[in-house]
């Protein structure tokens, strides 16, 4: 384990114990499937007892639409909606006319060598952020996919993130409706210029646990056969969890599954 036993999300502390406890509940936590099936019967009725709570297995272990790193495709946007992403036919028609400007947009990364997010120097964050550096920038095809998207009829901040993350996962930050508030007075209490360098800023601080829930977190997906997840969704979801209230839920659903493999 790193050299804290806890980790800090936009000024929001868990002990490292509690934060495994609310991503195992919110990747892995189920309900019951409680959907009553229809009048007259056609053949037995379903066998399926349980189904997710959160949104891991309706996004993060959605494949992505390509296998061009950086292409998407209509199940790029779409896989949003599994993270309740709220797509309409407009925000859909929109990305279908302005996936061409994305995808030559995010095609300008591979002119650098391959990278994460919490690799980047600070500074590379901010001048971005100003809108100072050139397109020789490695991250200037990022942040102009971003502004393709976010200039697309009913793609937000929600929207837009969701659908660069499904598909750069180690680059692009998760933030939404919920989270980029806090993340944003958060910033401006550190001296910060936005919601993706108080990300940056908290992934740099605190790299040895944030590797060490990755790793941990990959153990325990790839066990049941599903899908790792980078850093950036990890804090992703203990900071929405705290947010929105789902943490004491998360945390008990985590509690629930991890108990019971020890068992």
């Amino acid at each position: 384990m790193g050299s804290k036993a806890a980790v800090n999300v936009a000024g929001i502390p868990y002990a490292i114990s509690d934060a495994r406890l609310v991503i195992a509940g919110y990747a892995f936590g189920n309900q019951p499937f409680s959907k009553e099936p229809p009048d007259p019967p056609y053949g037995s009725p379903l066998n399926i007892e349980e189904t997710a709570v959160f949104a891991y297995r309706s996004y993060d272990c959605v494949p992505a639409g390509s296998q061009e790193l950086f292409e998407l495709t209509d199940l790029d946007f779409l896989v949003a909606d599994g993270l309740n992403g709220r797509i309409g036919s407009r925000a859909m028609a929109g990305f279908r006319q302005t996936r061409e400007y994305v995808n030559e947009a995010l095609g300008l990364l591979s002119r650098h060598p391959p990278f994460t997010f919490w690799d980047l120097d600070k500074s590379e964050i901010k001048d971005m952020d100003q809108g100072a550096s050139g397109e020789d920038s490695r991250l200037w095809g990022l942040y102009r996919a971003w502004f393709v998207l976010m200039s697309s009829p009913n793609s937000g901040v929600a929207l837009t993130h969701k659908v660069l993350h499904h598909r750069l996962p180690h680059l692009v930050p998760l933030l939404d409706n919920e989270t980029a508030p806090r993340l944003g007075t958060q910033a401006r209490s550190r001296g910060l210029t936005s919601a993706w360098a108080q990300i940056h800023e908290d992934l740099a601080l605190q790299a040895s646990e944030f590797a060490d829930l990755e790793d941990w977190f990959q153990k325990e997906a790839t066990s049941r056969s599903l899908v790792p997840l980078t850093r950036l969704r990890l804090h992703d979801i203990l900071l929405w969890c705290a947010v929105t209230g789902k943490r004491e839920r998360a945390e008990a659903l985590g509690r629930s599954v991890l108990s019971s493999e020890s068992a």
